[in-house]
């Protein structure tokens, strides 16, 4: 892009020093303008009538607002999707991995009645009142076989076959990631702590079990513990070292468990902190809306309008964020 001519620059310069000189000028003589027809005890009590009635519209705006908000979570899970998205980013690359540690899935149960019959089993294994129970798939128990070492056979050789997905799972595969997805969203539309205890829960189990999942393992840990995660894998292929050999001191998981602490705190924090700010701009923002609504029924000027939809979207925030904490406190109560 061309720069402007030095003489262009210095035009726009003095227009604008121009303009506002009369904008300033303007305000200095309404401020001190001649008002000594009217007693200086009703100029006060104008200007609190109405700061009263601007108060007043904001207090209706916010509270017809946040009534509006409420009614909106109750439709859509709206904090449940904030979380999903906010964790999505965050964990970026891994959030498959930790979608599929935290979501709850039904069984396959077409899947498990075929693991089920193929078990290797002999008539003499079973029980006579058995065998129908068996060929159909249904689970077994002790009750079932002639004694305890069938059993125990039959316990062997069913965790030998591994888990296929059925012709109905492969089908749904490929909208698992959606379904899990708006599951989420459902199960978290809970406060943020509620959120992260989950997720501490799912960072003690990648502690115990981090095979397969070590790229998830370093997004709950953050950059400060990558290290530490070295050191940690190398000590689970290591060979195992003596009792005395050992303490808490040398032990790598005990720094592991700091760090996905720490992080996670950060993590509340800083969603927690996004999130009363969201709020906070769209009950301002919906507030603001509820003013305009109520001024279309209105013929006031203009000056007049402005002032309302100001007091709407600034008052009306205040209260419709104090509405809130009242409805959230009534809630807690009655539960």
């Amino acid at each position: 892009m061309p720069e402007m001519p030095s003489q262009h620059r210095d035009g726009v310069r003095i227009a604008t020093m121009i303009v506002m000189a009369v904008l300033v000028s303007a305000a200095i003589a309404w401020f001190f303008a001649d008002t000594g027809s009217i007693d200086r005890i009703a100029q006060l009590r104008s200007v609190s009538g109405v700061l009263g009635q601007l108060i007043l519209i904001g207090a209706l705006a916010g509270v017809a607002g946040m009534a509006i908000m409420q009614f909106r979570k109750n439709l859509v899970p709206l904090r449940g999707r904030y979380h999903v998205d906010f964790l999505r980013t965050h964990f970026d690359a891994s959030w498959p991995d930790l979608v599929s540690l935290v979501s709850v899935r039904a069984p396959d149960l077409e899947s498990e009645k075929a693991r089920r019959q193929s078990v290797p089993l002999t008539p003499n294994d079973l029980k006579p009142s058995s065998l129908g129970r068996f060929k159909s798939g249904e689970d077994l128990d002790l009750d079932d076989f002639v004694d305890e070492k069938a059993y125990a056979r039959y316990l062997d050789e069913l965790i030998k076959i591994p888990r296929a997905d059925s012709e109905t799972s492969r089908r749904a595969r490929g909208a698992r990631k959606t379904s899990d997805e708006a599951g989420l969203a459902r199960r978290w539309d809970v406060p943020s702590g509620q959120v992260i205890a989950q997720l501490a829960q799912i960072g003690e189990y990648l502690l115990a079990r981090p095979r397969g999942h070590v790229a998830l393992l370093r997004r709950f840990v953050g950059a400060n513990g990558s290290a530490t995660i070295d050191r940690y894998m190398r000590s689970l292929v290591s060979p195992p070292l003596q009792a005395s050999e050992t303490s808490s001191r040398d032990d790598p998981t005990v720094d592991l468990r700091h760090y996905v602490e720490q992080n996670l705190d950060s993590l509340l924090l800083a969603m927690s902190a996004e999130w009363r700010a969201k709020v906070r701009i769209e009950a301002a923002i919906t507030a603001a809306l509820v003013g305009v609504s109520a001024l279309l029924h209105v013929p006031i000027g203009a000056f007049a309008k402005v002032s309302a939809i100001a007091a709407s979207g600034v008052f009306g925030a205040f209260f419709a964020w104090f509405a809130r904490d009242v409805v959230a406190g009534v809630e807690k109560w009655r539960s």
